[in-house]
């Protein structure tokens, strides 16, 4: 078993950094949300300079943040709704995620699904 946290949880809490909190926190999983541009919080760095992984360049250079810092990505999280015309980017948005999520080594989708 293991324990992680979400990371908007991270930011919440005031730390300048996801990496700084999650050693301040002592967890090494975190949750990861993810947008429909593929945008997430950086692991170094400001929260609001998004990081998008939409091409195998920028998965490489977070997979690489990621370790450098001793951190996984425990679930990449999705809100999507599905009663959208544009069901099919959706449904596209959701299956770029199962692949990033197989990439990176995370365990699970969880979609907050909203119609």
């Amino acid at each position: 078993m293991y324990v992680s946290v979400r990371g908007e949880s991270v930011r919440h809490a005031g730390f300048a950094s996801l990496a700084e909190g999650m050693k301040v926190i002592g967890l090494d999983a975190f949750e990861m949300a993810v947008d429909a541009e593929m945008g997430v919080a950086p692991v170094e760095g400001d929260w609001d300079q998004r990081m998008r992984l939409d091409t195998p360049a920028a998965v490489v250079l977070f997979r690489e943040q990621l370790a450098r810092r001793g951190l996984r990505v425990s679930a990449l999280l999705l809100a999507n709704d599905f009663s959208r015309p544009e069901l099919d980017a959706e449904v596209d948005w959701v299956v770029r995620c199962a692949e990033l999520a197989d990439t990176l080594g995370a365990d699970a989708l969880r979609i907050d699904a909203v119609m």
